[in-house]
């Protein structure tokens, strides 16, 4: 599995009564993502519904760790209080009328709020992929599974944005059920709009 980076946009922020941030997002989308290559050359890979909305790629991104900028390596246990400015809330909206993937993210650091609040506004998610090559000569992303999400400079993804808290009021009505989605082995919740 390959690592790659999938961003956002942040817009609106809520600021807690602890001083901390909370932060509603689009986090991801189906569409063409561009990388760059060893040699210069860039290289297209889509990401289809079936990938975005896999429940073991949503799963994953719930309870995520929110760092400032990429890491150099994979958050693990070892290295998270290096990286660590807060988390992705563990209910994780999969936006199918919009093709997009919405959650909330609560921001801890000093650091990571003083940057927000000084305009870096974009986020990118992190995450192992594999990739499929196609006849045209560009790829097509599947297993995503998701590693952490991070607040960035400059998004690869345009159309990801970040809003403020306001989604999880009111209902969720689901595609072809109308109740939560619940996946009990990581005590994640799913919904399906």
């Amino acid at each position: 599995m390959e690592f790659h980076f999938d961003n956002g946009k942040i817009e609106d922020v809520e600021k807690t009564d602890e001083g901390f941030l909370r932060i509603f997002g689009t986090i991801a989308r189906v569409g063409w993502l561009e990388y760059m290559n060893s040699d210069g050359t860039t290289r297209k890979e889509f990401v289809p519904e079936e990938t975005l909305f896999d429940l073991d790629h949503l799963d994953s991104i719930g309870g995520a760790v929110l760092t400032l900028g990429h890491p150099p390596e994979p958050v693990n246990p070892e290295n998270y209080s290096k990286y660590a400015v807060g988390a992705t809330g563990t209910k994780v909206l999969a936006n199918t009328k919009k093709k997009a993937i919405d959650v909330v993210f609560i921001v801890n650091s000093k650091d990571a709020i003083e940057s927000i609040n000084n305009g870096i506004r974009e986020l990118s998610m992190g995450y192992k992929c594999e990739v499929k090559a196609n006849a045209d000569g560009t790829f097509t992303q599947i297993k995503r599974i998701c590693n952490h999400n991070a607040i960035v400079a400059e998004a690869r993804c345009k159309g990801a944005k970040l809003h403020l808290d306001g989604w999880v009021q009111g209902d969720i009505v689901y595609p072809t059920q109308e109740e939560k989605v619940i996946l009990p082995r990581k005590y994640r919740t799913i919904y399906f709009a």
